[in-house]
């Protein structure tokens, strides 16, 4: 039998396995908020206007393919298709994802899917977290713009090597899981000032020092990947159109530098600056406790293996909230960790020894190591700030 298909029936066997839902709670609570104080009726706060305002000055410029199936309006696409059997299989409604959001066994089923839903003027989903940081040893007072869509489905990386081929005979690569919504772009303000910028992707983070790696962030330009809509920067996309990416964030060197390849490498694929195509969106300020943010349970229906075994894997996600490690859940200790240093292999492999236990990491050396790199080059680069 050929390699990548030993490679491919060990991957369909893993992701086969199934973890017990009561395993996830402490995880989803830590991610989100306690039981204690969730009620079916509490849909959070909306950003304050001066937050809003934020919001709208700061915002990027979102990329994608022509040929892809780009962002759709989760709430008047998505929703109205899903179906279940709770309630005499009742419609389902923004308030019904809220009342069950914490009930692990509800199952989804989509009516009539089609190949793509997506919005000519999609909505770029918004929210505001205030924090504090302590740069070179001062306390400032911290904003995180976050910015994400949602798409209807999401593929595979784009390329697997010799895998791609054998792949593509029992999956549809365009289409792993239904739901996308955990790419996300951060903005890190200090002083009403962008300082960086953080890019969540699959299942780990790119940060930068905005004036040092990447311009200010209204006219930063973000592509989505082909098939995974993982965002990225148009400006340090390759001629190849390709990066090399992985869906276990232990394998930061091959994301970052493209070394110690994973048992089965991939690359996100772009489509070239002719082929692109500018996504015009319309603002969605959140409230923090909007079942898209906080849903344990996943908001959309499963997929299987060739058909047969259920995966974790091809599973819709839960809410946006619940995408990283509860000992990162502080977002400027996300920024810091992941501003690797693409020559320091010696941090790459503390990291990748660290992540053995993704509930409970080892994150002190590398967010040491990590953080102090970033806090000298925000130094040179927000001398008027951080001082």
């Amino acid at each position: 039998m050929a390699k990548p298909q030993i490679c491919f029936l060990f991957l369909t066997f893993f992701s086969s396995l199934n973890l017990p839902a009561a395993s996830y709670k402490k995880f989803f609570e830590a991610m989100t908020y306690p039981n204690s104080q969730w009620t079916a009726e509490d849909f959070g706060k909306k950003p304050s206007a001066k937050d809003q305002k934020l919001l709208s000055k700061w915002a990027p410029e979102f990329w994608i393919s022509k040929k892809s199936c780009g962002p759709m309006d989760f709430y008047q696409q998505f929703v109205p298709k899903l179906q279940t059997d709770r309630k005499g299989k009742a419609v389902v409604t923004k308030a019904f994802l809220k009342e069950f959001e914490r009930d692990l066994t509800l199952k989804w089923k989509l009516k009539d899917p089609p190949d793509c839903l997506e919005s000519a003027n999609p909505p770029l989903y918004s929210q505001v977290f205030s924090e504090k940081w302590t740069v070179s040893g001062k306390s400032y007072d911290l904003k995180v713009l976050k910015y994400s869509f949602s798409f209807y489905k999401s593929g595979l990386p784009e390329y697997f090597g010799p895998l791609s081929s054998a792949l593509s005979l029992f999956v549809d690569t365009t289409l792993w899981h239904y739901l996308d919504l955990h790419g996300a772009t951060f903005v890190l303000l200090v002083g009403g000032k962008p300082v960086s910028l953080v890019l969540a992707q699959h299942n780990h983070f790119r940060s930068y020092v905005i004036g040092l790696d990447v311009s200010a962030p209204s006219s930063t330009k973000i592509c989505f990947s082909n098939y995974s809509n993982e965002p990225y920067l148009c400006d340090k996309l390759p001629k190849s159109l390709k990066l090399p990416t992985a869906a276990n964030m232990k394998s930061m060197e091959w994301i970052v530098s493209e070394r110690s390849s994973p048992t089965i490498p991939a690359w996100d694929g772009f489509a070239s600056v002719q082929e692109r195509q500018k996504i015009n969106y319309k603002l969605n300020f959140l409230t923090t406790r909007d079942p898209i943010i906080t849903s344990w349970n996943r908001l959309g229906p499963g997929l299987k293996i060739l058909g047969l075994f259920p995966s974790f894997y091809r599973k819709a996600p839960p809410g946006m909230a619940i995408f990283n490690t509860p000992a990162l859940k502080e977002l400027h200790k996300t920024a810091e960790y992941f501003y690797f240093d693409p020559k320091n292999k010696k941090l790459f492999q503390a990291h990748a020894q660290g992540f053995k236990d993704f509930m409970n990491p080892d994150i002190d050396e590398v967010l040491k190591q990590n953080s102090k790199r970033m806090h000298k080059n925000l130094v040179k680069s927000h001398p008027d700030i951080f001082n």
